[in-house]
């Protein structure tokens, strides 16, 4: 036979030693014979001799595979070593040299370790899915994301991708095109994430699409970014329109000074010229006197706000507060609303204070108030209490209008918010009485009224007498 034209590398194997008998062989053993154990490792010297031997009883051709060492430049081999039956005692061996493919392979898992481990660092999701569903491949931001072992992807196993994902899913399979959607939900802790997800087909061999690559942005921390962002710039805002605001607070405090110089003056001449004797036109002077007065402390109350300085620090007598309001309240309620006032009994004076002017405790009742009255419109009823125990005074204004929708509640004290834009309304007044009550130490909260509307609810500490006098007990606001 003219092993020449045999293509595989082939020897003879007889006595121990093999000698090559194609090119082949010569190029991958060597031109001189050498031993068998050359070729085997010591370890694999009695699997080979026991393959050897069935050979020789069976008579047919086996397969025996080793890793040889040939020399320092090639380094080990892996070797596929064919053993069949030769006349007389020897065998033919056939070898199939499978270094280069184990290289390979070894190369294949080294990047697929590196692929992996690179994806698992990742903060983007990566998984793949086949037609049914069942994953194929994950990594751990999907874990992180899911936090339990899922299997298959599917509106049970993975709540978080229901919806649009599974329809377009199911269109990717259909069409083969790339498809991408924004999908909104909450992660196994609870909390609300963000995903843009792109579903991208991957093809076998036979350009068929087969699986399907998802890949998921989490935009959590860029959307909750904006947001407050959005928020700053909303405060940034404000603070500009109040700064704005603040500077014509000043303007408008200076001319309004301005009529009621004219005004006090008109008072005074309609005093002179009234006979004594007309208790009522005397009353009326002495009220638009009184209001007068409180309108001047009201502009100090705006250079103050003009300058920054919200909260003066004034205080007033007790009961001269509440004298002061139970005589404003009435006249500010409407005819066909119904008004409910109830204060303190008069009595001896305490010397007990309130921490704002009377002009400052009118601003705050009567904001509260005329809030009560729009909500009416024209028809209800308004109760106005005020009570004084340990050591505070407390202002309750209800009504039994529609009450506050809940939406509305977390904003009814924002500066410029109004319910009322087309009746003229600044979205201030309330804005206003919560900013004095707090500068004085004191509290303005919203609750549900007893007649079913709203209530407002004041509580201002009072500085007390014996704090005055001998410097211990409730000393109000610092």
């Amino acid at each position: 036979m003219n092993w020449e034209t045999v293509l595989a590398p082939m020897a003879q194997l007889e006595d121990g030693v093999v000698r090559p008998l194609t090119s082949q062989a010569l190029r991958l053993l060597g031109a001189a014979p050498q031993r068998i154990e050359a070729l085997i490792p010591n370890r694999e010297h009695a699997p080979w001799t026991r393959l050897l031997e069935r050979v020789r009883r069976s008579g047919f051709a086996l397969w025996f595979d080793t890793t040889t060492t040939r020399d320092a430049d090639i380094g080990d081999r892996d070797l596929r070593i064919g053993v069949s039956p030769s006349d007389g005692t020897g065998f033919v061996l056939t070898f199939v040299d499978r270094t280069a493919e184990r290289r390979r392979a070894g190369e294949r898992q080294r990047s697929n370790r590196f692929l992996t481990d690179l994806l698992d660092q990742t903060p983007t999701v990566f998984f793949v899915v086949d037609r049914s569903g069942r994953l194929v491949f994950r990594n751990a931001a999907f874990d992180a994301l899911v936090r339990e072992r899922v299997e298959v992807v599917s509106r049970a196993s993975l709540p978080q991708l229901t919806g649009a994902f599974h329809d377009r899913l199911t269109q990717m399979f259909e069409t083969g095109s790339e498809q991408a959607l924004r999908t909104d939900g909450t992660d196994s802790a609870g909390r609300s994430r963000h995903f843009q997800l792109t579903l991208q087909p991957l093809q076998d061999r036979h350009s068929l699409v087969h699986q399907a690559l998802i890949i998921g942005v989490d935009l959590t921390d860029l959307i909750d970014a904006h947001a407050e962002q959005r928020r700053l710039q909303a405060e940034l805002e404000q603070a500009q329109r109040l700064e704005a605001l603040g500077q014509m607070a000043g303007t408008i405090a200076h001319d309004f000074n301005n009529f009621l110089s004219v005004m006090f003056m008109a008072a005074a001449s309609i005093r002179e010229a009234a006979p004594e004797e007309d208790s009522e036109m005397t009353e009326s002077i002495d009220i638009l006197e009184q209001g007068c007065r409180q309108a001047r402390d009201l502009t100090q109350d705006l250079v103050a706000f003009s300058r920054t300085q919200m909260h003066s620090e004034r205080s007033s007598l007790l009961y001269a507060a509440l004298d002061a309001i139970a005589v404003a309240v009435p006249r500010l309620v409407p005819p066909g609303i119904l008004l409910h006032f109830e204060r303190p009994p008069v009595g001896e004076p305490t010397g007990d204070r309130v921490p704002l002017s009377e002009s400052q405790c009118l601003q705050i009742v009567m904001n509260l108030v005329q809030n009560a009255i729009n909500a009416l419109d024209g028809k209800g009823q308004i109760s106005t209490t005020l009570i004084v125990a340990d050591a505070s005074l407390q202002i309750r204004v209800e009504d039994d209008g529609p009450g506050v929708p809940a939406e509305v509640q977390r904003q009814i004290f924002e500066p410029f918010f109004t319910m009322r834009e087309s009746d003229g309304g600044t979205g201030l007044g309330l804005t206003s009485a919560r900013t004095l009550v707090e500068r004085a130490g004191g509290t303005l909260v919203l609750q549900t009224a007893q007649l079913g509307g709203a209530a407002f609810v004041v509580t201002l500490p009072l500085i007390t007498a014996a704090a005055t006098g001998s410097g211990t007990g409730t000393t109000g606001p610092r």
